[in-house]
């Protein structure tokens, strides 16, 4: 009887067990593979782990972050609501360094694209993209 308990128990606990510990992981390189969580990616767009390489049509840093955000359901705030210092920023050249992506969450390109002088601002209500000048 004993016996049949355990059996049974352990048959159960079994599927849970292997559930809570499978994740599906996608090799980046021979050596790398990232765990992809397929929920927070879905909850947090923004924290999407992609490779992208931006067009040589796209000539400014505001362009640039507009192509990011494109397919996140994420925007850039209202011209409006964007301070002086960040319009300008939007204005600017986009460097050739600032093309190609790879293997980066989209919140840390568009902190590369804003430089150390801007905090990112994401506004999870409004779906909307701002920064914040730290450095006058």
């Amino acid at each position: 009887m004993n016996a049949v308990k355990f059996f049974v128990l352990t048959t159960l606990a079994l599927p849970s067990f292997a559930q809570a510990n499978s994740y599906e992981f996608v090799d980046v390189s021979r050596y790398v593979a990232v765990k992809v969580d397929r929920h927070q990616q879905q909850s947090e767009p923004l924290k999407t782990v992609v490779s992208m390489t931006i067009p040589n049509q796209i000539k400014t840093v505001g362009q640039a972050l507009n192509y990011i955000l494109s397919d996140t359901g994420y925007s850039l705030s209202d011209p409006i609501n964007l301070s002086k210092n960040v319009r300008i920023l939007l204005t600017r050249k986009l460097p050739n360094i600032h093309r190609n992506f790879e293997y980066q969450t989209i919140t840390s390109i568009l902190k590369m694209l804003s430089g150390e002088p801007y905090q990112l601002m994401i506004d999870p209500i409004k779906r909307e993209v701002n920064f914040l000048t730290v450095i006058k």
